[in-house]
């Protein structure tokens, strides 16, 4: 889809998305404020949204039981196809935990993986 709006179709959300009931509900009744902001963000430099419709959602994420409906994506989008690992730990580190979960993630980047962010607190 070019608009993400045209994912909140619901034809396309009861019947193509294979997703928890949950979660086809709160597409069925958007939150259009924020929405909205969601909108502006995307449109600054080197930001980006991917829908389960959209033909650059990574393809393994889309085969698990639950994807993520919408993926926030910053910097090159063309990167989401890579290998990626997560670095997860606290969400309270401590200052030494920060430093090795950062020595981690630089070592781990250059021998070639994309390190993706869930965008937690902490080491995440």
């Amino acid at each position: 889809f070019p608009n993400i709006v045209d994912f909140f179709n619901p034809n396309i959300i009861q019947k193509e998305l294979h997703l928890p009931e949950e979660t086809k509900n709160y597409l069925l009744h958007p939150n259009w404020q924020e929405i909205e902001k969601e909108l502006l963000w995307a449109e600054k430099n080197n930001h980006s949204i991917l829908t389960l419709t959209n033909p650059d959602y990574p393809k393994q994420l889309r085969q698990i039981d639950s994807p993520p409906p919408i993926l926030y994506l910053k910097g090159n989008p063309k990167y989401i196809q890579f290998p990626q690992i997560a670095v997860v730990g606290t969400r309270r580190p401590s200052l030494l935990g920060k430093e090795i979960a950062f020595q981690f993630a630089c070592e781990l980047a250059k021998s070639g993986l994309l390190i993706t962010s869930g965008l937690a607190e902490g080491i995440d």
